[in-house]
């Protein structure tokens, strides 16, 4: 049970690496959309929520073992159920393909940022003008300005 906050920081840093990476992914391949909707739903049947990992036998055992969310489930079912077939070793494995997921995710999301829609090359397309809200700062090192020059625009 004092596990608890534990596996929901491993599931929240499984949640933003794959959410790093599809993200990443879903602004250059727009169909991904669809593909991730139909890859949720199969990762659901794909992780022992409600059957137990003994009764998977041979290969499917094998892959049970590697999901990351596996050690995760198990764990609670072991500390607030009483049941499970939960060993530290498929925490442990759990723990490190998440921060292995997490890593990838983060090397893929600021590989791909660079051509996000709103991080693009500002060019020119909005006047320069007094609006009474807010103030924009534009710098140098995203929009290849000279002299490390930077300009304001006032909105």
């Amino acid at each position: 049970i004092l596990a608890t906050p534990f596996l929901i920081a491993l599931m929240a840093i499984f949640a933003l690496g794959l959410g790093m990476i599809f993200s990443s992914l879903t602004t250059k391949y727009r169909d991904l959309q669809m593909l991730l909707s139909f890859g949720v739903s199969l990762y659901m049947y794909a992780t022992p929520v409600i059957y137990p990992v003994s009764s998977l036998n041979g290969i499917f055992k094998t892959i049970a073992f590697y999901n990351p969310l596996t050690g995760i489930f198990e764990c609670f079912k072991y500390a607030w159920l009483g049941v499970g077939d939960f060993s530290p070793t498929m925490l442990i494995i759990s723990s490190v393909i998440i921060f292995i997921i997490l890593a990838i995710g983060t090397v893929i999301f600021n590989k791909v940022e660079k051509g996000f829609m709103d991080t693009k090359k500002f060019e020119n397309h909005f006047p320069v003008g007094y609006f009474p809200f807010f103030q924009v700062n534009i710098h140098s090192e995203y929009y290849n300005l000279k002299n490390n020059e930077s300009f304001y625009i006032t909105i």
